[in-house]
């Protein structure tokens, strides 16, 4: 009998601040996929998953992307340069160039590239071989101004 005191106590306080006995839905959607470069063109950054300043791409219309610490960087030394080419929602991508040391690595990657709310884009590896590329790039990034 207490119980059942308790529990109706509890219900009527829920109900008189404003709570619900329903179980919460969810709110959020899932973020729109980009399927084409012309959805994500343009210079990109995040701060740098090894500090001391951000980590910019540039996705160009022609199919390429160029990664670079700087963003003065991405024409005349970037990181590297790939190719881009959507198959449906996943973006794969093959290094054309680098200019680095760190280990080559030819081969494709695939990924998704997620439309937020706010103007940003999420790149979310799918599949990759190329450790550092898998592990460097997926993240959040913000349009750069």
């Amino acid at each position: 009998m207490k119980r059942l005191i308790v529990v109706s106590l509890l219900t009527a306080a829920m109900l008189l601040v404003g709570g619900t006995l329903s179980p919460p839905t969810a709110t959020s959607a899932e973020p729109t996929l980009a399927t084409s470069i012309d959805e994500i063109a343009g210079t990109w950054y995040r701060e740098s998953k090894l500090g001391g300043g951000r980590y910019y791409v540039r996705f160009d219309k022609d199919g390429t992307a160029h990664w670079a610490l700087v963003v003065d960087q991405l024409d005349s030394a970037p990181l590297e340069v790939h190719s881009c080419e959507f198959e449906g929602t996943e973006m794969v991508i093959k290094r054309i160039k680098a200019h680095h040391s760190m280990p080559p690595c030819d081969e494709i990657g695939r990924y998704q590239v997620q439309l937020l709310d706010g103007g940003n884009i999420r790149i979310v590896v799918i599949e990759d071989r190329c450790t550092v590329r898998a592990v460097q790039n997926p993240e959040e990034y913000q349009p750069a101004r």
